[in-house]
């Protein structure tokens, strides 16, 4: 195994200093972790939108890098938790995957305070849908922090709304199983892993119901009341993708799909606006 994880093709990450990281990396987590339906990862076009549930610290730090390895080096850009890194290393390995940093945290010692004000005024769903217009691909935790519950998602949150709706890549969910939570009757802090990768989710529908709320005319809120909703529905949907996935379930109820047709006639534009558009 050793000399597999230590050979294995990484030609897409062009550091020579994050290859040696990964493979170090990957030659221990490799036994700690299976994978169901790996060839739903070779399969995918580029860009994607990863989505995991998110159990604990560990699976922050092993796995994008498990998932980056399988890719052969292909980058995700996943959002963390800024001071995850300023840690000393596990910073310095999670900035080798050019993560996109989400500061609604505040800082936790006077010295990153000034820091993180500073910081707090990107955009992260902006940046991601910029790296995903480039043909990257972006890891997301839709429950938006950490969930120890054994049974039960948390509401997902709308940033992987936007990111559909934002960008042509399909969603590809994937659960992040602890072998041993029963067992134990709690989440554990390390442990065997079980990722499974679910049927990519393509939302070519919704992403045209959103074009049409988006060329209706005048300031009426309706569109734009809409347009949340349709937020709300992608997110529901990749919340209970989600659920399968990790064998957790999610507690919460579905919401209206929006028509925008039937709300407001699609408009007949001018060819140079479309163009622009």
């Amino acid at each position: 195994m050793a000399r597999s994880t230590f050979f294995h093709d990484l030609s897409s990450l062009p550091d020579r200093r994050a290859r040696l990281t990964l493979r170090l990396l990957v030659f221990f987590l490799r036994p700690l972790v299976e994978i169901e339906h790996l060839e739903r990862l070779h399969r995918l076009p580029r860009p994607a939108i990863f989505a995991f549930n998110h159990n604990n610290a560990f699976e922050t730090l092993a796995v994008p890098a498990l998932l980056i390895y399988l890719r052969r080096g292909r980058l995700i850009h996943f959002f963390v938790d800024w001071m995850y890194l300023r840690i000393p290393l596990v910073g310095w390995i999670l900035r080798q995957c050019q993560p996109i940093p989400v500061f609604t945290k505040k800082a936790r010692w006077d010295l990153w305070r000034s820091y993180r004000e500073k910081q707090s005024r990107r955009r992260p769903v902006e940046e991601a849908l910029e790296k995903l217009r480039t043909g990257g691909c972006v890891g997301i935790f839709p429950e938006g922090t950490r969930n120890s519950h054994l049974e039960k998602l948390r509401r997902g949150r709308l940033g992987v709304g936007e990111l559909v709706l934002g960008a042509d890549a399909p969603v590809v969910p994937v659960g992040i199983q602890f072998k041993a939570r029963h067992r134990l009757g709690r989440m554990p802090v390390l442990g065997r892993i079980r990722l499974v990768v679910g049927e990519p989710m393509a939302f070519r529908k919704e992403r045209r119901t959103a074009l049409e709320l988006a060329l209706a005319p005048g300031p009426d809120p309706q569109p734009r009341e809409a347009a949340l909703e349709l937020r709300r529905v992608i997110v529901h949907r990749v919340m209970e993708s989600l659920a399968q996935v990790s064998s957790k379930t999610y507690p919460y109820r579905s919401v209206a799909e929006p028509e925008a047709s039937a709300r407001t006639p699609r408009p007949v534009l001018p060819a140079d606006r479309l163009e622009v558009l």
